[in-house]
């Protein structure tokens, strides 16, 4: 891809330099670093007034008789401050707000809204794509990994969220739709009962182990061969995986290699699990068929094989199925130990998937849009203890994320009103299960020495734009935790948000 978006088609390089005469043709591209963009695009999602504010404190008696925090303002000192503004959801706009230059849109309301209004349904045949599910040979291979390169998993930050993989994640139908109504696509938010919420980058960290630092952004493209051919400019493992896809493909006479295709030819060992019947195991204990290939691949090149098979089934799913070779470069660099930002990229992943179910025309049950679904399980089952009974820690490792919890765990049986009653409703809800601890309040500035994990939190209190180059797509998704604020500690104000619907 150059500055103008065009791709290149190439085959993969053979021993001597020449291009492949049969097998698939790879679009080519350049990473986003060495693209000029110039774009900023505007955003009027956050709404917000100037209005003097009395300053005071908040003052807590513990040994008072009511022991309540009670609030102690000084009425003559006030100071400046930027509060959100009301939104105005009415359908004409009230006079108070009607601004030109903020007008009312109508993705900032939930999808629930959009179906009511214009009288869409999920249908008979709706479907959800991208959850975890059990497949033969994934937690014996990634058992194995996990053996052979757990020193290099913990130092790329990986190794909890690779664990995590090889477990399938269960989904009720009922909750997951209810969750989908209320998402709203403008400002992905989530509109609880008693404002909106919102999927944190710090939730990525703490409930998915997903880093969110790193010494590189998280981009899928494929190099070019005259850049693969150079020595040193990228890992000479991604050269390997290629020709290994390329062999694959002319094997099974087709384009693409399915993730079953992938772990035959990359995992030769003893298949100990075969599912059967409702999703469950048993014991198989048999060799997976494997094509007649010879399996030739390097240490790094055998890692970066199964952080590509990683990366294009848990982390960051497609509909297809297939293993995405745009993987390679980022798999190849965690082989070798590096940190690379993939929070940011995923979080933007499972925002434009709800949105595209959200905004679909023919109503949300037509969407095809897949995302780590599992992700977002662990979100709500942190969140609203009430859905997903979560397993004792006692049964897992301690420093695997929270996500582990939720591992095979079977739903609360909920029919579609009561679930979405339960989203409207705020008495079981917990804002901070993943809270940044600090033993007293402090400031942080952003300075050469603050701590990693002091800087996270401040990354993630940040308002962004999150980048998302996945297969031979690039998107810009916004993040605005100012509108779920509370989720951070601080006191937020939330604005009125009068549905024009209830529940």
């Amino acid at each position: 891809m150059d500055a103008q978006g065009q791709f290149g088609l190439e085959r993969v390089l053979d021993s001597h330099g020449r291009e492949f005469v049969s097998g698939p043709q790879y679009a080519r591209s350049l990473s986003l670093s060495s693209v000029q963009l110039n774009a900023p695009p505007e955003s009027r999602a956050t709404w917000y007034t100037t209005a003097s504010v009395n300053s005071g404190y908040l003052e807590f008696k513990p040994h008072a008789e009511d022991k309540v925090i009670s609030v102690c303002q000084t009425h003559r000192a006030v100071f400046r401050a930027h509060c959100l503004e009301d939104v105005n959801n009415e359908v004409d706009g009230d006079q108070k707000f009607q601004i030109k230059d903020l007008p009312t849109r109508d993705d900032f309301y939930p999808a629930l809204h959009r179906m009511i209004k214009h009288k869409l349904e999920w249908g008979l045949q709706y479907h959800f794509y991208g959850r975890a599910t059990f497949e033969t040979g994934v937690a014996e291979w990634t058992k194995c990994i996990m053996s052979d390169f757990g020193d290099i998993l913990h130092k790329a930050k990986i190794y909890g969220a690779v664990a995590i993989s090889r477990y399938p994640y269960e989904c009720c139908p009922n909750i997951w739709r209810a969750f989908c109504e209320l998402w709203g696509p403008l400002c992905n938010t989530f509109h609880h009962g008693n404002g909106e919420m919102g999927i944190s980058l710090y939730d990525m960290k703490v409930i998915c182990g997903l880093p969110i630092l790193g010494n590189v952004q998280y981009e899928e493209f494929i190099p070019q061969n005259k850049d693969l051919q150079q020595n040193g400019v990228f890992p000479p493992a991604i050269t390997e995986l290629l020709k290994i896809h390329s062999q694959l493909c002319i094997y099974h006479n087709q384009s693409t290699v399915s993730w079953a295709q992938w772990i035959g030819h990359f995992y030769r060992e003893k298949i100990i699990y075969k599912a059967f019947g409702g999703g469950k195991r048993k014991p198989h204990d048999q060799p997976l068929k494997a094509p007649e290939i010879t399996l030739h691949v390097s240490k790094e090149g055998r890692l970066a094989a199964f952080l590509a098979f990683w990366l294009s089934r848990f982390v960051l799913p497609s509909l297809d199925g297939n293993v995405r070779p745009e993987t390679f470069h980022m798999a190849c660099l965690m082989a070798q130990g590096v940190r690379v930002s993939l929070a940011p990229t995923v979080l933007g992943y499972i925002y434009h998937g709800l949105g595209e179910i959200a905004t679909h025309p023919e109503g949300p049950g037509s969407s095809r849009a897949s995302f780590p679904i599992h992700y977002v399980i662990g979100w709500l089952g942190e969140h609203i203890p009430g859905l997903y009974p979560p397993q004792t820690d006692k049964e897992f490792v301690k420093d695997y994320p929270f996500l582990v919890r939720y591992a095979g765990v079977k739903p609360q049986g909920f029919r579609l009103n009561r679930a979405r009653i339960a989203f409207r409703s705020d008495k079981e809800l917990i804002y901070r299960p993943t809270t940044f601890i600090e033993d007293e309040g402090r400031s942080f500035a952003d300075m050469k020495d603050l701590s990693d994990r002091k800087f996270e939190f401040l990354v993630c209190t940040r308002y962004a734009l999150l980048p998302v180059r996945v297969n031979n797509n690039l998107w810009l998704e916004p993040y605005y935790p100012n509108r779920f604020a509370r989720q951070f500690g601080f006191d937020q104000g939330v604005p009125s948000n009068k549905l024009s619907f209830s529940v």
